[in-house]
């Protein structure tokens, strides 16, 4: 027995907390800035620091910074830079200048929380500031908007247009109106339409429709094996409650990945790029699209998006399609896209899911 307490104690002696004596701090080379320039950035725990620029480096090449835990705030660090291996695998967004993490729900929030118990909802948080989405009950999912609020408050929500939203004759006879229709609508936090997507009916667009599927196909398999162009990037049209003003407020950009011919392609980036001067709390809102476009078809949230999945229309790849939902697109070359992807997944902040964000843009990743 006395061994035995002997051991133990050793042991715990041993079991030290893991002091960390530094962080690794991943940075890219801006646009305008050659080697040997400084520049400024913040480390976890907001220490600031100035840095410089390696050698060989040119702009939107990253390099890791090893950054001291007890370094003083606005120190300056020489031949700091290391070698590393990152690989991100945390959906990321970005909503103006600040970059959120998506969290995770706690067992107390999933078995306590009425949104847990009830609805569905998910977190993303800087640490500091929190955007959210809730559902408040899944089980009548038709009745209950989806809902976004960042630090509490909430700044909207999304619901699928209705019969009275629309022009009396589009329900009355719609088999014989032709012009636009309200598709999904955002709502501010007071309950007034706000923003929303579109559809365009026109005369004999089914027959068109029916063509367009037939001769998909084929056009993917040429693409797939006689051309490098796999890739497509894509623009949505948002506009204003008003259904005659044709001025888009912001647009929703995709970047997809032609994985095979058969199956699906696949979403590499999403973003609102505003087309006008709009608030953080409207980026917020119109944020919820994305959250739709990325998570809405998951496991997750499946049961609870049903409702808005059917009114937000996404990319198809037919064009004929697409043109009736105001999206448009273009193939790409793959090794044009190659660096358009590295400079949204490395320059751009998110602003997702790791994407750009110029001016306000928001995204996901």
């Amino acid at each position: 027995p006395r061994d035995i307490v002997g051991t133990n104690q050793r042991m715990a002696k041993t079991k030290v907390k893991m002091a960390r004596s530094h962080v690794l701090v991943r940075l890219t080379v801006p646009y305008g800035v050659a080697p040997g320039q400084a520049i400024q950035a913040i480390a976890p725990g907001g220490i600031k620091f100035t840095t410089y620029i390696p050698a060989g480096l040119r702009p939107g090449q990253v390099f890791t910074v090893r950054v001291p835990t007890n370094m003083s705030s606005g120190a300056e660090l020489k031949d700091a830079a290391t070698n590393s291996v990152f690989l991100s695998l945390v959906p990321t967004m970005s909503l103006g200048n600040d970059k959120y993490i998506r969290d995770v729900q706690t067992c107390s929030e999933r078995c306590c929380d009425m949104d847990g118990c009830c609805g569905a909802w998910a977190r993303y948080t800087t640490g500091k500031k929190e955007l959210k989405y809730r559902q408040p009950c899944v089980a009548l999912a038709c009745c209950c908007d989806w809902e976004a609020s960042l630090d509490g408050k909430k700044v909207g929500s999304i619901q699928p247009a209705g019969c009275c939203d629309n022009p009396i004759f589009a329900c009355m006879c719609p088999a014989c109106y032709c012009g636009d229709l309200f598709a999904l609508k955002f709502l501010d936090n007071s309950g007034s339409f706000k923003f929303s997507t579109r559809r365009n009916v026109q005369c004999c667009q089914y027959c068109c429709l029916c063509c367009s599927f037939l001769t998909t196909p084929c056009a993917r398999q040429y693409r797939y094996c006689c051309t490098d162009d796999i890739f497509a990037v894509y623009e949505h049209s948002i506009f204003n409650a008003d259904l005659n003003d044709q001025t888009a407020v912001a647009k929703i950009n995709y970047t997809t990945r032609m994985v095979h011919p058969c199956i699906g392609d696949e979403l590499l980036n999403v973003s609102i790029e505003p087309s006008a001067d709009l608030s953080e709390e409207d980026l917020a809102l119109l944020s919820l699209a994305t959250f739709m476009i990325s998570e809405g078809s998951s496991f997750e949230f499946c049961m609870a998006t049903g409702a808005v999945m059917g009114a937000l229309d996404t990319p198809t790849g037919i064009e004929s399609l697409d043109e009736a939902a105001f999206i448009s697109g273009e193939w790409q070359n793959r090794s044009v896209l190659f660096q358009y992807a590295l400079i949204i997944f490395e320059l751009l902040p998110f602003a997702h899911l790791h994407t750009t964000h110029s001016h306000k843009l928001y995204m996901l990743s």
